[in-house]
């Protein structure tokens, strides 16, 4: 019996020593091999980085008469990157023009989405598309333009209630804190604790008018974020 166990015990070892030598590893702790590699300089275009740091908040000890509501308490914050400047007309353009690429090539179908093994449908963007009113997608790109009866001087201008951007993120403080969201028996699913939100992605132009009532400012609330003057 114990030298039928031994060799057990032999063959288990010598399996794992010629799996730990074929992985080159030897069997030492050195973490998993294939992760990607990662650029930890790496500054994004147009970026700062602002380092991790610790600020102090509430009341200061003079503060006699506020000092026990707001006391005084550390809080620590993980660096992170923000913009230098604040964001151009153009730049902001970049990512409408994104939005209403997105939407039209949806629209469009056919060759302008694929598939993959799912059945999951994703936009092709290397298709073009053919923005012009009589031209091949105009049947079903109009619907992104005024109508006609909408239209000043029959200008062919975008409606701005038609650019809408989904994003959903997940409610990750009330996961944590939730007792059933890792009870592996009969944990909730993971889609309970994911929000969505849909909102209008074209700048407001009217703010001219309405925050400034005194001034004449129709005409930046025609051309603000329109004409190439006004880009940078």
């Amino acid at each position: 019996m114990n030298r039928k166990k031994f060799l057990i015990i032999a063959t288990f070892l010598a399996l794992l020593i010629s799996c730990n030598k074929k992985s080159g590893l030897e069997g030492q702790l050195v973490g998993a091999t294939d992760r990607p590699k990662w650029d930890n300089k790496m500054m994004p275009y147009g970026m700062v980085y602002i380092p991790s740091g610790t600020f102090h908040t509430g009341s200061s000890d003079q503060d006699i008469v506020y000092s026990l509501q707001a006391p005084t308490k550390q809080i620590s914050i993980s660096g992170f990157f923000m913009d230098e400047t604040e964001i151009t007309n153009n730049e902001y353009r970049q990512f409408t023009d994104w939005v209403r690429d997105s939407i039209a090539h949806m629209m469009i179908g056919g060759d302008h989405l694929t598939s993959n093994e799912n059945g999951e449908q994703h936009i092709n963007w290397d298709m073009p598309i053919d923005w012009s009113e009589d031209g091949e997608d105009a049947q079903q790109v109009n619907e992104l333009f005024y109508a006609p009866e909408d239209r000043l001087y029959g200008r062919r201008e975008l409606d701005p209630s038609k650019l809408t951007y989904e994003y959903k993120w997940m409610k990750w403080r009330e996961m944590a804190t939730d007792p059933d969201a890792m009870n592996m028996e009969n944990r909730k699913s993971r889609s309970s604790f994911m929000e969505k939100n849909t909102v209008y992605i074209w700048p407001d132009e009217n703010v001219w008018i309405r925050d400034f009532t005194y001034s004449f400012n129709e005409p930046m609330t025609i051309s603000y974020y329109t004409h190439p003057a006004n880009d940078d």
